[in-house]
């Protein structure tokens, strides 16, 4: 039986076919809040941002947001500036129908770079995606996907002084994934109190745990896009409670979109144990997540820990004052190198733990007190098929 999904209050949700995809699956969602709330947002660091990002960046953070508009198929990046004349028009019209001025409407675009945003076609669909709102998220999240293979949504509930508040996170992505803050959009929406005030800066320690430390293949997206949206500015006597609670629907995105990666058969988790400080730890867990050799060994269930140590070894090597350790390597709970020296493993035995589902690697640095952990997939044939073949 599949889960079920509500809306916090406040919110209500569409999605609907404007024609952009030649699909003709859902391409363009709406998300739209009874009274206007407040946002945070972090964005993409890729130096050739969408028209959307640049947009959405000079009115983060808000504090009297109104709407979302997103729309799939099309990325309206490195379209200049009419592909940012047409971003404009696009928050303008669902403006003009919601009865909101267009800087209280943000966008955000998905899909093929380098096609200017068919903005006609998105006003002629404006007023059925007004028309279809509704308290179900789930037309919302199918209409931000591109090449994902399922929607993703997660949602915590939150207590604070008898009254139960929701935490609702839908996301899309599945390759050119590695946020750095694939094409990623996320966003969380709750109906809890937030401070105005705080709210940027949740978002970002958020986003820093979480989205930050993923990577499916490397590539950071020209649209990456990450938003807290609360429909209840104010205090909270439990504001730390809530954060934690926003911080597991996060991290659960973030290991969706891993396990989502294009082709992916695996969930790969790296932990990084013992690390000087945590930019070390996370340069740790991305040179392993991101090393095709690391990747197609876990594709093929191959305990070749060689491949991590060469990886580990790459990453760490700009790392000024950092010297090799005696390190420890664990595959799926079982120790594979110790100390500096290959521990001896039953190859068999570790292969068939190798074919569930997540696998799981721990690096012991035995250099500090710091560990951190990230979430990949494997690298299979399908990706390459998936890639060659991709135009949404």
């Amino acid at each position: 039986m599949s889960e079920v999904f509500t809306a916090p209050k406040g919110f209500r949700f569409s999605g609907t076919t404007a024609g952009i995809k030649v699909s003709g699956n859902k391409d363009l969602g709406l998300v739209v809040l009874d009274q206007p709330g407040i946002m945070g947002g972090v964005y993409t660091k890729n130096k050739f941002p969408s028209a959307h990002v640049d947009y959405c960046r000079t009115l983060t953070p808000c504090d009297s947001f109104g709407a979302l508009v997103v729309n799939s198929g099309n990325a309206n990046a490195a379209t200049g500036e009419e592909g940012r004349k047409r971003n404009l028009e696009m928050a303008q019209t669902f403006a003009n129908q919601l009865g909101f001025h267009f800087e209280q409407v943000f966008t955000s675009s998905t899909g093929v770079v380098g096609r200017h945003l068919p903005i006609e076609i998105i006003k002629k669909a404006s007023w059925q995606a007004v028309s279809e709102l509704s308290d179900d998220p789930m037309s919302f999240a199918k209409s931000i996907m591109t090449t994902d293979l399922t929607d993703k949504l997660c949602q915590r509930s939150v207590e604070i002084e008898g009254q139960t508040y929701q935490i609702l996170g839908i996301a899309k992505g599945s390759g050119m994934i590695m946020p750095n803050m694939g094409t990623m959009l996320a966003y969380i929406f709750t109906d809890a109190p937030i401070p105005a005030e705080r709210i940027q800066g949740i978002i970002q320690e958020v986003a820093d745990q979480s989205f930050n430390l993923i990577s499916v293949d490397g590539d950071s997206s020209t649209n990456d896009t990450l938003m807290l949206i609360s429909s209840h500015p104010g205090e909270n006597k439990a504001l730390e409670r809530t954060e934690r609670a926003i911080l597991e629907v996060a991290q659960d995105l973030a290991q969706k979109i891993a396990a989502d990666g294009e082709g992916a058969k695996h969930l790969l988790e790296v932990t990084i144990k013992s690390a000087p400080d945590r930019a070390i730890a996370k340069r740790a867990i991305m040179a392993i997540l991101n090393s095709p050799l690391v990747k197609t060994a876990i594709h093929g269930q191959d305990p070749n820990w060689g491949r991590i140590l060469v990886a580990l070894g790459n990453g760490l090597e700009p790392v000024p004052g950092f010297f090799h350790q005696p390190l420890d390597i664990d595959i799926q709970g079982v120790r594979v190198y110790e100390k500096g020296s290959p521990k001896p493993f039953d190859d068999k035995e570790l292969r068939t733990k190798m074919a569930e589902f997540k696998v799981e690697i721990l690096v012991d640095l035995d250099a500090g007190e710091t560990s951190l952990t990230g979430w990949g997939c494997d690298l299979s044939r399908d990706y390459i098929a998936i890639n060659a073949d991709y135009r949404t």
